[in-house]
C-alpha cells in the first residue's frame, strides 16, 4: 500500500529533468576555464638540425620554464626558418623560435640585438640578456597595441664568426673581391659585404652550409653550434679557419602570439635566459671547443680595430635605412658596452650618436 508521504511520480518527473540540466551546465562551466588552461600551445622551433640540434634542446627546456608560468607547450619542428615564420602570420603556430634576423621581420627591436659587433664579447652578452629581461626595455618587446606579436624569450647563441676556405684571408681588405654566401633576408649582412667590396653569394639557413663545403664560395658566417652538425670542416679543409672574432652575437628569440597568452606571460618568460645564462653559455663554449685549435685564424689587433669601425658605418647606415631600431642601439650602447668599459671612445664622446 503506498505512504501518505510518498512523492507522486509525476512530481519526479517534472523536477529531475531541470535539476539534472542545472548539474550538467554547473558542470560545464567549472569545466571550461579547466579546459583552456590545459590546452596546449604549438611553439614552432627551427633548428637545422630538427628535434636532435642544439637549438630545439635548449627550448625543450625552456619548454619546463613556460609550464611553471601556467603554459603548455607542444613543440614542432622547422628546418626552414621562413616556414616557422610563415606558420606564426597564419596562426598555425601560437609561438616561434627563431633568429634575431628572422623575427625582425615581426619585430625590429629583437633584431636589432644581432647588430653587426655591437655586442664583443661573452661578457657584454651576459649585460645583455640582463637588460633585456628587465623592464625598462619592455617597450622593446610588447610592440605597439596594434601589434600582434610579443618577444617572450632571447636566448644567446653564441658568436657569430666568419669561416674561410683559405686562412690567408685574414684581413677586411683581403675579403675583397672573395664570394661570400650571405642569407637573403639578412640586410646586415649584405651591407657588410657590399662595404668590403666582396660579393653576394644568395643564401638561406638550408643552402649556405653546402655553399661553403662545395667551393661556391669562399667563406660564410655562422656561430660554433653550425659547425659539427653542417660538416663546416669540408669547406675549409686544410688551408681554412675561423677568424677568431665576432661579427655578431647569435640571438634566438621566441615570438608568441599575444591574444593567445594570459597578458604577463611574455614579460615573466623573458627573465628565463637570466636565470639559465651560465647553464647556455657552457653549451656555446663546447661548441666551440669542436673546432680544433689549429683551425682559429687569430686577428691583428690593428685589422680589429678596422673591423670595428666598419661595423660601426654597416649599424649606422641600417639605423638610417630603419633596418635597425636606434632605441635598442643606443640601449646596447648606454646600457651594455659603456656600463662595462666606460672609456671606450664612444662613450667618451657623450654627443657621438653615430657610434651606435
Amino acid at each position: 500500500m503506498k505512504k501518505q508521504n510518498d512523492f507522486p511520480a509525476w512530481w519526479c518527473r517534472i523536477w529531475i529533468k531541470p535539476i539534472l540540466a542545472v548539474g550538467y551546465l554547473a558542470a560545464v562551466l567549472w569545466a571550461a576555464p579547466n579546459a583552456l588552461a590545459a590546452d596546449k600551445k604549438i611553439l614552432c622551433v627551427f633548428d637545422p638540425s630538427g628535434k636532435n640540434g642544439d637549438l630545439f634542446k635548449m627550448v625543450e627546456d625552456y619548454k619546463q620554464h613556460a609550464a611553471t608560468l601556467g603554459v603548455d607547450f607542444d613543440l614542432k619542428p622547422y628546418t626552414k626558418e621562413s616556414a616557422a615564420i610563415d606558420d606564426l602570420k597564419a596562426k598555425k603556430c601560437h609561438a616561434v623560435a627563431v633568429t634575431g634576423t628572422r623575427a625582425r621581420a615581426v619585430n625590429k627591436g629583437v633584431g636589432t640585438l644581432e647588430a653587426m659587433g655591437a655586442i664583443p664579447d661573452e661578457q657584454h652578452v651576459e649585460k645583455l640578456i640582463k637588460v633585456v629581461g628587465g623592464q625598462k626595455a619592455a617597450q622593446f618587446w610588447t610592440g605597439g597595441a596594434t601589434d600582434p606579436y610579443e618577444v617572450a624569450a632571447v636566448l644567446p647563441g653564441g658568436p657569430v664568426y666568419l669561416f674561410v676556405r683559405d686562412r690567408k684571408i685574414n684581413t677586411v681588405e683581403k675579403l675583397a673581391g672573395k664570394k661570400i654566401a650571405t642569407f637573403d633576408n639578412d640586410e646586415a649582412a649584405k651591407t657588410m659585404v657590399n662595404n668590403i667590396k666582396a660579393r653576394v653569394v644568395s643564401a638561406d639557413e638550408t643552402s649556405f652550409a653546402s655553399k661553403f663545403n662545395n667551393g661556391e664560395v669562399d667563406a660564410c658566417y655562422a656561430p660554433a653550434v653550425a659547425y659539427g652538425p653542417l660538416e663546416l670542416k669540408k669547406g675549409m679543409g686544410t688551408e681554412g679557419g675561423v677568424a677568431r672574432y665576432p661579427i655578431a652575437q647569435f640571438i634566438y628569440t621566441i615570438l608568441i602570439q599575444k591574444s593567445e597568452f594570459p597578458s604577463e606571460f611574455a614579460g615573466k618568460s623573458r627573465g628565463y635566459a637570466v636565470a639559465k645564462f651560465k647553464k647556455i653559455y657552457d653549451g656555446i663554449r663546447a661548441a666551440e671547443k669542436n673546432i680544433p685549435a689549429s683551425a682559429w685564424i687569430d686577428i691583428p689587433e690593428k685589422d680589429k680595430k678596422d673591423y670595428d669601425l666598419m661595423f660601426q658605418k654597416v649599424r649606422v647606415e641600417l639605423r638610417d635605412k630603419g633596418i635597425y631600431d636606434k632605441g635598442v642601439l643606443r640601449m646596447m650602447k648606454n646600457g651594455v658596452r659603456c656600463v662595462i668599459d666606460k672609456n671606450r671612445p664612444e662613450c667618451v664622446d657623450k654627443g657621438g650618436e653615430s657610434a651606435l
